[in-house]
């Protein structure tokens, strides 16, 4: 049975908003907690939340077992919120066969509304045991879904993979990035980036490698400029942080853009990040969403797409703002374990966001789904600081 313990509005998005002025950039308050949604007995974790630019529905995929580590039987489920109207109940995607279970899964849309949803499955977190990176496809808002197809393990001979992650089309170019290990337990010897990459509406998909490296380097996120994509991942070496990569050709190669922190200070471990797009008065604009798993903050970086595509100064510290810290959302008496994992969409191709996160108080005690509506009231600060000329 699911619970929402603070319920006020379910999060329907889509409309057109009239962006108010703004204010400040140090409220730690900025997100507006819609839904905490709680499903009794179950472990709801990691996956994507994204709104389908036809019907304006919006699915949420994720994990559902009872732990984080590896499970058998652990499968993919969604829920369903349908433009001004009810959410759907929780319902299952895939199943997995015996003695296997899936860890992560990620999804997006494309142009013409189809989802394309990724999961990894294993038949356990050990070397020399079975994996699987998996795709399957709805053109109904996750009512049915195609028969899962295996898309194959990475051409490098790596033995495991996480998916974790978005799908990103652009100008009929469809990406999803993911990386992989030399083999459970490996990841720190070695790890490697990936693309999957497909011009075919998803009828066919290709591993394009990014970079292969003796650290551990992993989740990632994709967004693009047309031709021009960046990729960002999280940086598990030296001073943690995060990673960007740049493709000029429709993602079929990458090159190292550069390191940061956005300005935090030493983590001892980061988070993956989440980047998104919209505009301001026409004005193309590149958010990325992170978490300094230390503070367990989330925050929201900005910077117009010309001069973050340009280099990873681009991105400007001045726009960085506190949305939340997930220990203030703490519904089990004691703090966080591991938080964030979230995903945004912004409605319309403007600034009004939604977004999703998780809080996690051990390796196997239920996670809290947090449900957010992004209000618009740094608009005018945002303007400023980007050097956008009002309309």
């Amino acid at each position: 049975m699911s619970l929402a313990r603070f319920f006020m509005a379910l999060p329907k998005g889509g409309a057109s908003v009239t962006t108010p002025p703004g204010t400040s950039f140090d409220d730690t308050k900025t997100l507006v907690l819609t839904e905490e949604y709680v499903q009794s007995g179950r472990y709801l974790f990691t996956g994507s939340y994204t709104q389908n630019p036809v019907s304006k529905n919006v699915l949420h995929s994720f994990f559902n077992g009872s732990r984080h580590v590896f499970e058998a039987g652990k499968k993919v489920s969604g829920r369903r919120f349908i433009y001004n109207g009810a959410t759907s109940a929780l319902f299952d995607i895939y199943t997995p066969p015996a003695g296997w279970g899936v860890q992560d899964v990620a999804h997006g849309h494309s142009a013409n509304g189809r989802c394309h949803l990724f999961f990894d499955e294993h038949e356990g977190f050990v070397a020399n045991v079975g994996h699987r990176l998996m795709y399957t496809y709805s053109n109904d808002d996750g009512v049915s879904w195609s028969t899962p197809a295996d898309v194959g393990m990475p051409p490098n001979g790596h033995k495991s993979i996480r998916v974790i992650g978005n799908v990103v089309e652009s100008n009929g170019v469809l990406l999803k990035p993911y990386y992989s290990g030399l083999d459970e337990g490996s990841y720190g010897t070695e790890s490697a980036r990936y693309v999957l990459r497909s011009t075919n509406g998803g009828a066919t998909w290709a591993h394009i490698l990014v970079e292969q490296t003796a650290e551990y380097v992993n989740e990632g996120s994709v967004m693009a400029l047309g031709n021009t994509w960046l990729y960002a991942v999280r940086r598990e070496t030296g001073t943690r942080g995060w990673r960007f990569y740049k493709s000029t050709d429709a993602g079929l190669t990458w090159a190292v853009q550069g390191d940061t922190q956005f300005g935090e200070p030493t983590m001892t471990e980061s988070h993956p990040p989440h980047l998104a797009k919209f505009k301001i008065n026409g004005v193309d604009i590149f958010a990325c969403y992170f978490v300094n798993r230390n503070t367990k903050e989330y925050k929201v970086i900005y910077g117009k797409a010309a001069d973050v595509i340009a280099g990873i100064s681009g991105w400007n510290l001045n726009t960085k703002l506190t949305l939340f810290d997930h220990d203030s959302y703490n519904a089990g008496g004691a703090p966080t374990f591991i938080s964030g994992y979230g995903c945004f969409y912004h409605i319309d191709d403007t600034l009004e966001a939604k977004g999703i996160s998780y809080l996690e108080y051990s390796q196997t005690t239920a996670t809290h789904v947090l449900y957010f509506n992004l209000p618009t009231t740094h608009y005018g600060n945002l303007k400023t600081q980007l050097g956008i000329t009002a309309v």
